[in-house]
């Protein structure tokens, strides 16, 4: 019988969830545990005599057999399995004692193990479920991933709940969530023979790519170190140590920058040195204790949180919040040229059509995220076509369809490809809802509609304002950013959008400009509600402060591009015109280029490809390429698709306020009959519900609101308000409580006698009340400011609201009021 002289393993990556359940499904007599994300691996073996190889799939538990460096024991235990499988009975029994001592031994191991876990403490191998105010929206998808078999590395999340603790009292937590990860690797922090080394994922309840730190290889010391170099050798080792220090130095001396070049390899151990010494004058004990090190971190990650309230506030929005850890074994994309990080998106992130890799080899993930390195684009329409390339993700392909019906969207998964011993390892770091290009979302959500993937509700979810404005807009030709020039970063509120405007930094002159058919991006220090009018007239808008909560709405309702918090790259406004930190000016008036993609501003006008969509739509006739003409085709009859599903939406599919405010603004904007009709017949089916909506909503959202309120009829502005005021009277709600004073913003138009008249003495006497505090918020808005909108909620709850001065504006909205007496 021939033997096998060469293999190739591609895998998921395991973690001890998938040992449980392997656990459970060979040693157990309980019933057959199914995991929609386990796949069993793959090994192509090369056998004597034999020019192509034979695939065969392996257990779990002949990875520790297969994957080892003595590869004359890895091809001998194939010979087993492969003689095993043509009906050798001394292969059988000799395979199944094998694997069946290293399963004993394995559960031997694990099952006197008892996980720390409770309100501060959640392992990945918890089979209960947490919501994301506890375990943060990224620690919550991981955890369900890791519950249902993907291959997430092992990792434990301290919770929320810590935050509010004091430090000694946090402290036993995180050694608890580090000794959970110790007993789920088998490795110990700090250890000379085998380390634990983990990244420390900070997160929120909400989803905020990007904003929030991630320290990868924690833990490392220079014994450790040497134990690494051991098992990986120096190279590899030495990468991890620098990656280490250079982290560190970052945190402890905050304020001085980073060398950004490329390191070679034969520099390593000089900087690692360099470093070592800097650190070492600093805090001694962060290089020799790698629980200092972690607490260290821990109480870093903390004051970024305070440092950073006003910015995440503005993305929060539902009151406070506060961040999760998420402690993660390390998945080592520095091991040979083979291994690398990177980001798989289920539907290419540009045209929909075929799926894309982002990815560089053999350096971190995070170089990726942050921008420190271009990452290499793969597109593939079947996975056969990147067998030899991305073997790791090959593997993995077959689970993208099961993330989508699981996600209900595209999704975009963050990775890590481990290669070693002959073996590819996929790792799932991160899975969210895709956020790409208005055609490519468009084609597909109609697409997994058609699948039944998605019903036309998630269409609607999945489709939103600034999408169809990208469809429909002209888009940056990409040659054009050689001709710019960088000015600063910045944080994007819409994922990618990009702009040429001039630049303008007061509401008169930007109107000015419009009026005048200019492209116009708006830039002021912070806004105020007031200034939404013209938010939703302009082409960009740029804050220097992060805590934006209007311009946030606003831009999203209206697919204006935007961009928060450039004070923290070095900006500022000084007599009209922009500076940034190397003494680059942009005057009012200039014209600049602004990119999500690229989280970037430049100074210049980029050349545009004309949109010519719109054109096609109305039929007229021009040349198109025969590719253009494929893609003009799909779109087109996906747009339609989209239209008649909009349309036969029934009203009780519709509970969400925020779906109501898109489809009425974005959707059925140029049907404003349709879109009036469609509103009135959902108030009647939901005024209930509308009502507790309206209760709870939040700051920011008046704009948004208020457009919808101003399409009610006259008797349904009666019926709402007589409600709500009934209720609000019930449960002494008023002001803030009342909907953060959205009925003070719906009486700031005037009403007509009528409806006064139909109100009762004690309504009229509350909707007065509500608007004279409506206009003691905005006070207290413009005297705070919206950058500091969180301590101006604090304020209004802690001290109430101050006296304000009444003016005929305010008066001539209630002389239909005074009228009916």
């Amino acid at each position: 019988m021939s033997k096998v002289i060469r293999f190739l393993v591609r895998a998921n990556y395991p973690n001890l969830r998938i040992l449980q359940f392997t656990f459970n499904n060979r040693l157990s007599q309980k019933s057959r545990e199914k995991l929609t994300g386990y796949l069993p691996a793959e090994v192509e073996c090369y056998t004597s005599g034999c020019t192509n190889p034979d695939l065969i799939k392996i257990r779990v538990e002949d990875l520790f057999f297969v994957c080892q460096e003595n590869e004359k024991s890895a091809c001998e235990h194939l010979d087993l399995i492969i003689s095993s499988r043509n009906g050798d009975n001394h292969a059988v029994r000799e395979l199944r004692s094998k694997c069946n001592c290293l399963l004993q031994e394995k559960y031997d191991h694990f099952l006197p193990i008892s996980f720390y876990e409770d309100e501060y403490v959640v392992p990945s191998v918890s089979r209960k479920k947490y919501n994301e105010e506890l375990i943060s929206h990224k620690g919550k998808i991981l955890l369900e991933l890791s519950q249902e078999g993907y291959p997430v590395p092992d990792f434990c999340i301290l919770t929320s709940h810590s935050y509010l603790l004091t430090r000694e009292q946090r402290e036993p937590f995180v050694k608890a969530t580090v000794k959970n990860l110790e007993n789920m690797t088998s490795q110990t922090l700090g250890s000379e023979k085998n380390p634990l080394v983990f990244a420390l994922r900070c997160a929120m309840p909400q989803y905020i790519p990007g904003l929030m730190p991630t320290y990868l290889n924690v833990g490392v010391t220079r014994k450790s170190y040497r134990a690494l170099q051991r098992i990986y050798g120096d190279d590899v080792a030495g990468k991890i140590y620098l990656n280490n220090l250079k982290t560190i130095y970052s945190v402890l001396f905050r304020e001085k920058e980073l060398p950004h070049h490329e390191i070679l390899i034969n520099d390593i151990q000089f900087f690692i040195e360099r470093f070592y010494r800097l650190i070492s004058e600093k805090d001694q004990q962060l290089l020799e204790d790698p629980y200092y090190q972690v607490l260290f971190l821990v109480d870093k990650v903390r004051k970024y949180y305070l440092r950073n309230q006003d910015l995440l506030y503005t993305f929060v929005r539902k009151g406070r919040a506060y961040p999760s850890l998420i402690m993660q074994r390390m998945v080592w994309t520095v091991r040979q040229n083979e291994s690398y990080p990177g980001v798989l998106y289920s539907r290419h992130s540009r045209t929909g059509l075929g799926i894309q890799i982002e990815s560089v080899r053999n350096i971190f993930g995070e170089e990726i995220m942050t921008g420190q390195t271009y990452a290499e684009d793969t597109e593939y329409f079947h996975c056969k076509e990147i067998k030899d390339t991305f073997p790791g993700v090959y593997h993995f392909h077959k689970l993208l369809a099961e993330l989508e019906k699981k996600m209900q969207s595209p999704v975009t998964i963050e990775f890590a490809a481990e290669t070693g011993c002959n073996s590819h390892f996929f790792a799932v770091l991160q899975v969210n809802d895709s956020a790409i290009t208005g055609r490519a979302i468009l084609l597909s959500a109609i697409d997994m509609c058609e699948k039944k993937v998605i019903g036309p509700k998630r269409v609607l979810e999945l489709i939103q304002p600034y999408h169809l404005i990208q469809i429909f807009s002209d888009r940056i030709d990409n040659k054009s950013f050689k001709k710019l020039t960088f000015f600063c970063k910045g944080i994007s509120i819409l994922p990618r959008s990009a702009v040429s405007a001039r630049v303008y930094f007061s509401a008169n002159k930007a109107m000015e400009a419009k009026k005048k058919g200019e492209k116009v991006c708006i830039c002021k220090e912070n806004f105020i509600p007031s200034d939404t009018i013209t938010m939703g007239e302009v082409d960009a808008i740029i804050s220097l402060t992060p805590a934006a909560i209007h311009v946030v709405t606003a831009c999203r309702g209206y697919g204006v591009p935007a961009f928060l918090d450039l004070e923290k790259f070095g900006i500022r406004i000084e007599k009209n015109k922009l500076y940034n930190a190397d003494g680059l000016t942009i005057n009012e008036g200039d014209w600049i280029t602004i990119s999500s993609k690229r989280m970037t501003i430049f100074i210049g006008r980029a050349s545009f490809t004309p949109a010519r969509f719109k054109k096609y739509l109305d039929g007229e006739i021009f040349e198109l390429k025969p590719k253009e003409a494929k893609v003009f085709v799909n779109m087109s009859r996906a747009f339609k698709q989209y239209q008649a599903l909009i349309k036969s939406l029934e009203l009780k599919e519709i509970l969400d306020i925020n779906d109501l405010i898109k489809l009425i603004q974005a959707d059925l904007r140029h049907e404003p009959t349709v879109a009036t009709d469609f509103l009135n017949n959902w108030f009647d089916k939901n005024t209930d519900h509308y009502v507790e909506e309206i209760i709870k909503s939040q700051l920011g959202t008046h704009l948004d609101q208020h457009s919808l309120y101003k399409m009610l009829t006259l008797d349904r502005k009666i019926k709402f308000f007589k409600k709500i005021t009934t209720v609000c009277i019930s449960r002494n709600l008023k002001g803030f409580t009342a909907g953060s004073f959205m009925l003070g913003r719906f009486l700031c138009q005037k009403h007509p006698i009528e409806f006064w008249k139909r109100m009762e003495i004690h309504e009229i006497g509350f909707l007065l009340n509500e608007s004279i505090l409506f206009e003691k918020y905005l006070q207290v808005i413009n005297d705070v400011g919206e950058r500091r909108l969180n301590r101006a909620r604090k304020r209004i709850l802690d001290y109430g609201l101050d006296k304000i001065h009444l003016n005929i504006a305010n008066a001539k909205i209630f002389v239909t009021l005074k009228l009916i007496f």
